[in-house]
């Protein structure tokens, strides 16, 4: 894997020339792009290249992309119609598609931990300040551990914090008295709209490294903000700043935030990375590590959007969730993948005669509405012999619509295998509401001799317009969280 010069690894392919900052173990201020504020005037060694703060009580630690940033353009008066018209706030090569990660040693604090950005200067006296437009992500003290992510439309009083979210599957302990790795992902993305267009979209993820050696994120989290979506607090929208009511953070500004709030909290910096990401590219082989601190390596001036997926039939790795994939994933030329949940919290057992497992289309926000699915990867253990599995589309009638494929249980292993499918013929069915693409054994399964398919029961990849379902015994149920798997469709 790619790594910073401090061994973290990158969750997501880096963007082309883009910028890449890692926190000096030695002297976290010799880089001037990594910069204290709020209380903070100092921050200090502790023991074995971990640093300390010197003033808790309002910590503000900032990366800055142009370290002299200060104000976005028009400052606190800023335009969110003209920002969205040209893509960034300060300058045109500004931060926008982002990850950014810390390892931290908690050994006493009272609420959170909050990444955010990117944003720009919002003094505290001034509302609204337009240019404080912000997504952020709350790593919450709590037991269970809880991970909250919001929007701040303006600075101050336009927070809008969703529901706390508990994914035990990946993290369950506080934050403190313990060393972790906390991660924010930030970036443009497209989305279908009610009428099946394609409509641009901002997606926010979080990520935790348990084992805080920057070499095991999990993705926690993710929320996708898009116009109609309605994320926005009540009598406090974004027509104050001249955007759309529920505007959508579209564009770039001039730097990322780390901050926590109290005087008698004790964390200590292992280390700290922000990473410009280009998160719909494909590599096949890890792009860079930057030499030294935060170097701008040139760039295009005007931010791209995501990169579609090379064309060609080519071994590829998605990077986005690559902690989790073990195996290859193909795309043909012309192929977009429109699925990816690579997390697992258990497996559903295709043990009985007829059982089937998969995901039905609940709205037409869900990335399979109106896909002609052409390929996959599914996570599957064969127990015994096992079954063959047929890869179908059904309507909610459960009459076949579409055979994509048959995957033999010589091919699947005793322990969690990626199994690749690819439709043949080419399928040409594009999946309607209420459709399930079904998972189904296809032999004479028993209790000794079955497959299962790794599936979440905590993560829902598209936030629920897509669920998974079961087929046992005649009844069929829906269940919370997604199937393991990778899809891709030719449109």
């Amino acid at each position: 894997m790619a790594t910073d010069k401090n061994g973290m690894e990158y969750i997501y392919p880096l963007k082309k020339n883009g910028f890449v900052y890692t926190m000096d173990n030695d002297d976290p201020l010799s880089d001037n792009h990594f910069q204290l504020g709020g209380s903070v005037t100092k921050i200090n060694e502790v023991a074995n290249n971990f640093w300390r703060v010197n003033n808790p009580n309002q910590v503000r630690l900032s990366i800055k992309k142009f370290p002299e940033f200060e104000d976005s353009i028009d400052g606190c008066n800023a335009d969110f119609a003209e920002a969205e018209k040209r893509l960034f706030m300060y300058k045109k090569d500004d931060f926008r598609d982002v990850e950014v990660k810390m390892i931290l040693e908690v050994n006493s604090l009272e609420e959170h931990v909050l990444i955010g950005g990117p944003t720009g200067h919002h003094p505290s006296d001034s509302s609204p300040c337009c240019q404080g437009s912000s997504y952020f992500a709350r790593f919450k003290n709590t037991t269970p551990f809880r991970v909250q992510i919001g929007k701040e439309m303006f600075h101050h009083d336009g927070y809008e914090s969703l529901e706390l979210f508990a994914n035990s599957a990946v993290h369950s302990t506080r934050l403190q008295d313990q060393t972790i790795g906390v991660g924010y992902v930030r970036y443009n993305s497209t989305r279908k709209d009610s009428n099946g267009q394609s409509i641009p979209s901002v997606v926010i993820e979080t990520y935790i490294d348990s084992n805080a050696d920057g070499k095991g994120w999990k993705r926690y989290s993710r929320e996708e903000d898009y116009k109609g979506r309605g994320w926005f607090k009540s009598g406090r929208d974004g027509t104050l700043c001249g955007g759309a009511k529920d505007q959508p953070i579209f564009w770039g500004n001039g730097r990322v935030r780390m901050r926590w709030d109290d005087p008698n909290s004790d964390v200590r910096i292992k280390s700290v990375m922000l990473a410009e990401i280009a998160p719909g590219a494909v590599i096949t082989e890890p792009g860079g590590e930057q030499s030294g601190g935060g170097t701008p390596t040139g760039g295009s001036g005007q931010p791209a959007p995501p990169p579609q997926l090379v064309s060609g039939f080519v071994p590829i790795t998605f990077r986005r969730h690559f902690n989790y994939i073990s195996g290859t994933i193909c795309s043909a030329a012309g192929e977009k993948q429109i699925f990816n949940q690579q997390e697992s919290s258990g497996e559903s057992d295709l043990d009985g005669e007829n059982f089937s497992v998969g995901e039905v289309i609940k709205s037409t926000q869900s990335n399979l509405y109106l896909k002609k699915i052409s390929s996959g990867t599914l996570y599957l253990t064969k127990f015994g012999s096992g079954t063959n599995i047929k890869v179908r589309i059904r309507d909610k009638n459960n009459n076949i619509k579409r055979t994509l494929a048959t995957i033999t249980a010589a091919s699947i292993g005793t322990s969690e295998t990626p199994c690749n499918f690819t439709s043949s013929p080419t399928n040409t069915y594009a999946a309607k509401l209420t459709d399930r693409f079904s998972i189904e054994e296809d032999g004479s399964p028993s209790t000794t001799n079955y497959i299962s398919v790794s599936r979440s029961s905590a993560s829902a990849y598209d936030g629920g317009a897509s669920k998974r379902y079961t087929l046992f015994d005649g009844i069929y149920r829906e269940e919370n969280g997604d199937i393991k798997m990778v899809l891709n469709s030719y449109d």
